[in-house]
C-alpha cells in the first residue's frame, strides 16, 4: 500500500512550496537562506524517497488532495516531522535505503527549524 507514502510526498512538496513563498517575503538574511535549504533541498530529498519507493513497491498511481493549515514555517516543519516519525515504520516497510531517505527529509526539517529559530 502506498497511500502513506503519497501523502508523504503531498505534505513536503506543500511544505516545499510554502518555503519558497515565505523567502520572499522575509527580512532576514537568515531566514531567507533556510527557507532557500526548504524549497530546494526537501523536494529533492522527497523525489528520491518516492523513487526509491516505487523501484520496490511499484508506481504509486494517485496522490490525496491535501489542503495544509498554513501556520508559522517552523511550525509547519514541526508538524511534519511529528507526522514523519509517528508513521515511520509503515512508510519505510522496514526497508533500510527508505528509512536512510525518510531520515534525509527530516533532516532537511530539522536544519531548517533550527536555522529559522535560532539564526533568524
Amino acid at each position: 500500500m502506498s497511500k502513506l507514502q503519497a501523502e508523504l510526498a503531498v505534505r513536503a512538496l506543500h511544505m516545499g512550496t510554502f518555503a519558497h513563498l515565505e523567502h520572499f517575503k522575509t527580512g532576514s538574511y537568515a531566514a531567507h537562506k533556510a527557507l532557500e535549504t526548504l524549497y530546494t533541498d526537501l523536494p529533492d530529498t522527497v523525489d528520491s524517497f518516492v523513487e526509491q519507493w516505487q523501484g520496490k513497491h511499484g508506481k504509486i498511481e494517485s496522490y490525496p488532495a491535501w489542503a495544509p493549515v498554513i501556520r508559522p514555517c517552523t511550525t509547519m516543519c514541526s508538524d511534519l516531522v511529528l507526522w514523519i516519525d509517528e508513521n515511520r515504520d509503515d512508510l519505510t516497510d522496514d526497508d533500510i535505503s527508505l528509512d536512510n531517505a525518510l531520515a534525509e527529509i527530516r533532516t532537511v526539517l530539522l536544519q531548517a527549524m533550527y536555522r529559522l529559530n535560532e539564526l533568524s
